[in-house]
């Protein structure tokens, strides 16, 4: 069993899909299993993924009917294995240390949050959380609250 699961919504993503695998594939820290959840797509999602799952058995395959980001993320939740679950998006990169800057705090802990610093589009947020940490609730939730991240998946494990 990993000890982490990453679930990657996927829609018609082929133009972004290799990029955000390959980080995926070059993590430093290697006791994951990536679950692609494609959601429908139309153009050449299902290939890609398929690639991947062949060149790496940590990665699995999930197709579904279109349904939305947050019914391919749900889709993926039943396949997951890992002790611990976070999600990426087909557009998202991660660096190398992404996972093995986290797996200090999963110690049992409900709730880990990642460091994370917007790049490209999403400017709007000052760097959040230089360096991953647990989270106590409900003071935990209530500073993600205020800095206006809780609703994002990809940096809480």
């Amino acid at each position: 069993m990993p000890l982490i699961s990453v679930i990657v919504p996927i829609y018609n993503a082929e133009k972004t899909l290799r990029n955000c695998l390959d980080h995926l594939l070059a993590q430093s820290f290697q006791d994951f299993e990536v679950l692609l959840v494609n959601d429908g797509s139309r153009d050449a999602s299902a290939e890609i993924c398929n690639e991947y799952c062949r060149k790496d058995p940590r990665f699995k395959y999930i197709e579904k009917e279109n349904g939305g980001v947050s019914s391919a993320r749900n889709a993926g939740i039943p396949h997951a294995r890992g002790s611990y679950m976070t999600f990426a998006d087909a557009d998202d990169y991660a660096l190398e240390n992404w996972l093995s800057d986290c797996t200090p705090f999963m110690d049992g802990v409900g709730l880990v949050v990642t460091g994370a610093k917007p790049t490209g589009f999403n400017t709007f947020h000052p760097d959040y959380l230089p360096e991953s940490r647990r989270l106590q609730t409900p003071e935990g939730l209530a500073e993600l609250v205020r800095v206006d991240m809780l609703g994002y998946t990809w940096h809480k494990f």
